[in-house]
């Protein structure tokens, strides 16, 4: 028989399309690269196990598509969250401009307690020196 989890941990991964969130589950879940993935349609969710310090963690992971045709159904998606992941490309600084301008803003309006929020660049492997100066200077402000 399964023993129940300690705690059970809702997080939302979410972000403009196509910035990585679903290669980023990918690859922490199963270990593997994600070499071609299919952007979201809608939401997928996956479970993920963790035993620390003695306490069993079970943990739901939200994959929101980014697309904003998905925007109407999302906030449903994002109610009772532990924690968000806001995923932005680091070689495209409007990402992070809809990171910081909406997906923040959206986390909020539909969370009621003051969660983490974590905002996690990818792609760094596509990123120059100048993309990565522009993109500093963007999340300054």
């Amino acid at each position: 028989m399964e023993e129940s989890a300690d705690y059970i941990w809702k997080i939302v991964v979410a972000g403009t399309g196509g910035v990585g969130k679903t290669t980023l589950l990918h690859r922490y879940i199963h270990h593997t690269f994600l070499e071609d993935s299919k952007l979201t349609v809608g939401v997928q969710f996956h479970t993920q196990e963790l035993v620390r310090q003695g306490m069993r963690v079970n943990m739901v992971l939200w994959d929101l598509g980014g697309q904003k045709r998905f925007r109407f159904i999302q906030g449903d998606y994002i109610k009772g969250a532990s924690a968000a992941f806001i995923l932005f490309d680091m070689a495209d600084p409007l990402t992070l401009e809809n990171a910081r301008d909406e997906w923040i803003s959206m986390i909020r309006r539909f969370t009621t307690a003051s969660i983490p929020i974590v905002l996690v660049g990818t792609k760094m492997d596509l990123v120059s020196e100048d993309m990565l100066r522009s993109t500093s200077v963007l999340a300054e402000h």
